[in-house]
């Protein structure tokens, strides 16, 4: 169980590095999704993760997961309540992350502290039908937010594409995420 400065230290990343992360990243992604990549939830993973091992989460990961999303129709429809007809006509919609099945431009992953049994998704966004109201979050003991209908872990290959080309990005993006860090006070 996270204590309050636990959670807020959580709430605060949640809330303030994705925002960054998406003015130093968002135009670089742009031309990585022209040219048929993505990798938005890598690279924050990655650089996530790589900050809090620098602090005294050494065991922190970044991870391949596999992830549905749904909104209320959605999920009364997976839940048995309404037919499918029910859920189009309530404008149901079913997302889904990290299938791979067609290549890696469908991974998605997460930043995983098992210290704290906490997993935190900076790159979770509303896709462009803006039905499923999924945005950044992190989740304590596989308590994800009721949006999150599935949710597995996975062991597929990761690429990071834009982390491993623009090296002055990521070191803009970990100074940052420093500062946020040692607001909390941790050391």
């Amino acid at each position: 169980m996270l204590n309050p400065k636990q959670r807020a230290f959580l709430d605060d990343i949640v809330a303030r590095v994705p925002p960054k992360l998406d003015s130093i990243f968002v135009p670089l992604f742009e031309k990585e999704v022209r040219m048929g990549r993505y990798g938005a939830c890598t690279t924050y993973s990655r650089v996530l993760a790589e900050v809090l091992q620098e602090f005294h989460w050494r065991t922190t990961w970044v991870r391949p997961v596999y992830i549905e999303t749904a909104n209320r129709a959605g999920i009364d429809y997976l839940a048995g309540k309404i037919s499918e007809e029910e859920a189009r006509a309530l404008g149901g919609k079913i997302q889904v992350w990290g299938d791979i099945r067609e290549g890696q431009d469908y991974q998605h992953a997460v930043c995983y502290m098992p210290v704290w049994d906490v997993t935190v998704d900076l790159a979770m966004m509303p896709r462009l039908s803006r039905l499923v109201p999924s945005h950044p979050y992190w989740a304590e003991n596989s308590k994800f937010p009721p949006w999150i209908t599935k949710f597995e872990f996975k062991t597929y290959r990761l690429e990071y594409r834009v982390y491993e080309t623009q090296p002055d990005a990521v070191k803009e993006a970990k100074r940052f995420i420093r500062g946020v860090v040692s607001e909390h006070g941790y050391t």
